[in-house]
């Protein structure tokens, strides 16, 4: 999974386990001894409070998860764990990874043009992930939105910033959306955990009431566990 296409024209992708301080390996993020630390590594470098401020003037907040507040089931219990800007955690969790911190990276973050708040999210991480380690190095690169869904859906986007507006007030429109294997986000990265997309399918089956209601708790832990994606705003 997070399997990142290395013909892309967005950074030096190299192949899998492969590490350099001028690129990355195409399994970075989901290479499934160590991915997981990276994916944690990043979600613990980015300063979810500065953005907001910087991006809404403190109008957002940070939901744990994407099953986000004023969806039927959410959990506020679950907000005690989300990830937090936090880079002793991040050096932690980098160091997990086998001769990473020796050697370094370099990566682009993409945004679509004129989306000011993912600017600023991505210039965020890049300044964070720079003061880790004088190898890590990020470029910060905006692309118009038709090339920039083009490449989300190819695989060609090692790290891409993008939202999602609620076809209808229902968890499973989120959860499909963003872990299911098949969903709008989970293709795009190829992120694909049974466990995952057995609980999805079975919270749009289950029937209203608190059954239902465990099953997308069970979903959202999951996602803070595995980390396949970070929200940062509502």
């Amino acid at each position: 999974m997070f399997d990142i296409d290395p013909t892309t024209p967005y950074g030096k992708i190299n192949d899998y386990g492969v590490f350099s301080e001028d690129g990355i390996p195409r399994d970075f993020f989901g290479n499934p001894e160590w991915g997981i630390h990276v994916r944690k590594a990043f979600a613990y470098a980015f300063d979810y409070d500065t953005y907001l401020q910087m991006a809404y003037l403190g109008e957002a907040i940070q939901p744990a998860t994407a099953i986000i507040p004023g969806l039927p089931y959410y959990d506020p219990t679950l907000e005690e764990y989300k990830y937090t800007y936090n880079l002793t955690k991040a050096e932690e969790e980098f160091k997990k990874v086998p001769g990473l911190w020796e050697t370094g990276f370099t990566i682009t973050i993409l945004y679509n043009t004129g989306n000011i708040p993912r600017q600023y999210a991505a210039q965020l991480l890049e300044s964070a992930l720079e003061s880790l380690n004088p190898k890590f190095h990020v470029e910060v690169t905006s692309v118009e939105w038709r090339p920039y869904l083009r490449a989300c859906l190819y695989h060609q986007t090692p790290l891409f910033i993008i939202g999602w507006l609620a076809d209808y007030p229902d968890p499973h429109n989120f959860a499909f959306a963003f872990y299911y294997s098949k969903g709008a986000f989970g293709a795009w990265q190829l992120y694909e955990n049974p466990e995952m997309d057995a609980l999805v399918e079975e919270g749009i089956k289950a029937p209203e009431g608190p059954e239902r209601g465990e099953i997308y708790r069970q979903i959202a832990l999951l996602a803070l566990e595995d980390c396949p994606s970070v929200t940062i705003d509502q």
